[in-house]
């Protein structure tokens, strides 16, 4: 379970986030939406690690995150991936290379386990040849299928989707959307998904949560979202 309580953030003395409280379970999938600029990347980079909060509370299962040894905080951080926006992967990497760096980083295995590992995560996301690819040579869906391959490689109990549709043709951002789906519900990985594309919204069907002016101002199931009579919501999805 990840629990946010009364958080609150500032960046270059601006204020983004205000007394935010969330409480995401896992085996539960959740949306975090908002227009761009709404604070939804800031706040799960704040619970990532990315960023300080000035006041706060960051609980990840029982431990907060905040009130740990950097030891302690680099291992509960393991049951926690995050695919940005831009997929992140090196350039002067291949794929193979890509994938790995979370196992070279956090455990000490042989080559032939390293491609053992790599080679099922990406058979997991349909890329299995592409091994030795580096990225330039690379669509946009196939970046994001890397960087997710990268993001499960470690086995978390949850992942932070960072607009994962952004950029993607629609063919391309449904088969994004149904991978995710495909590891929650094969793999058990609690999904937290940050998105303004309604498409994705509609498609995922998970609790919504919005964000709006520094606060949630919505947490709910997808069907009171839809029909919310909120006018900042019904503006959001184009109702008024």
């Amino acid at each position: 379970m990840i629990e946010i309580k009364e958080l609150s953030l500032s960046l270059s003395e601006k204020e983004i986030l205000q007394d935010i409280n969330i409480t995401i379970k896992q085996g539960e999938i959740c949306t975090l939406v908002g227009q761009s600029g709404s604070g939804k990347s800031v706040l799960m980079k704040t619970v990532e690690g990315l960023f300080t909060p000035q006041k706060g509370n960051i609980i990840i299962d029982g431990y907060d995150i905040n009130k740990i040894s950097r030891k302690q905080k680099n291992k509960v951080r393991r049951s926690l991936a995050m695919l940005f926006q831009g997929s992140a992967l090196l350039d002067s990497l291949d794929v193979f290379q890509n994938v790995a760096l979370p196992l070279v980083e956090h455990l000490d295995l042989n080559n032939t386990e390293l491609i053992k590992k790599v080679s099922d995560c990406l058979q997991l996301v349909d890329l299995k040849h592409t091994l030795h690819i580096m990225p330039s040579q690379l669509s946009g869906g196939m970046k994001k299928r890397v960087a997710l391959a990268r993001a499960i490689i470690l086995q978390p109990d949850y992942i932070i989707y960072d607009e994962p549709t952004t950029g993607l043709d629609l063919v391309t951002a449904n088969e994004i959307i149904e991978l995710i789906m495909m590891l929650f519900k094969e793999q058990k990985i609690t999904p937290i998904i940050i998105t303004h594309d309604f498409n994705c919204i509609n498609k995922v069907k998970g609790r919504i949560i919005m964000l709006h002016d520094k606060r949630i101002i919505f947490d709910g199931s997808f069907e009171q979202f839809r029909n919310s009579d909120d006018k900042v919501i019904k503006k959001f999805q184009g109702r008024n």
